[in-house]
């Protein structure tokens, strides 16, 4: 670094102090964007939840050992890939599998909900007058379409980053001289008084607006 001149080092300054900021804006919308997209997959998954569950209620108190339950309820939502209601005994009374999906319905657990990057799995009691009826399990797959936004996202900031840090760069090295000519030529002027002292040397350089 000491053999880096003064306006090199100015300008590779004004440059990492830009790419730093990037960085952090960058990193701030990613997490935000995926915060918003995981709250979006849980509503939805949250909805089908309370869909099933109100549509159940009725037919499981009626008979708790109903099996022509109405579970393709979910189907409008791609998302929604498996469905498994049990009875209160745990019991499998219903399935639906997506056509094209092959998931297993897993032995019944108690209720809990996982989010990963990509699938979203809730386990729900269906209850009624305080009640448990049966539980209902659903899992959903995040699209490929959904992956790829977060890849589409990455590459539209590297693409935006490495922009903004050359325009950064070729802005800084423009007008480096107009910081570093003035600061420059105080210092040969400053050496030249110490060297003849000689105080009548006045700086040449004009203060620009």
């Amino acid at each position: 670094m000491k053999s880096i001149t003064f306006r090199w080092k100015l300008t590779l300054f004004i440059v990492l102090i830009c790419g730093v900021s990037l960085s952090l804006a960058f990193a701030g919308l990613y997490i935000y964007d995926r915060w918003q997209f995981h709250l979006e997959v849980q509503r939805r998954v949250e909805n089908s939840r309370k869909l099933l569950a109100e549509n159940l209620t009725p037919l499981l108190e009626q008979n708790p050992e109903a099996t022509d339950l109405p579970l393709n309820l979910v189907v409008p939502d791609l998302q929604i890939v498996v469905v498994g209601v049990f009875s209160a005994d745990g019991k499998l009374l219903a399935h639906f599998i997506r056509p094209g999906a092959h998931e297993p319905v897993p032995r019944l657990k108690r209720f809990s909900w996982l989010m990963s990057t990509d699938r979203a799995v809730i386990w729900s009691p269906i209850i009624n007058a305080g009640r448990t009826l049966g539980t209902v399990y659903i899992k959903a797959d995040l699209s490929q379409t959904d992956i790829d936004r977060s890849s589409t996202l990455l590459r539209a900031a590297a693409i935006i980053f490495l922009a903004a840090v050359l325009l950064a760069f070729v802005v800084a090295y423009r007008l480096q001289a107009l910081i570093t000519q003035p600061i420059i030529e105080l210092a040969r002027v400053s050496a030249e008084i110490q060297r003849e002292s000689d105080y009548s040397y006045r700086v040449g350089v004009a203060a620009t607006a």
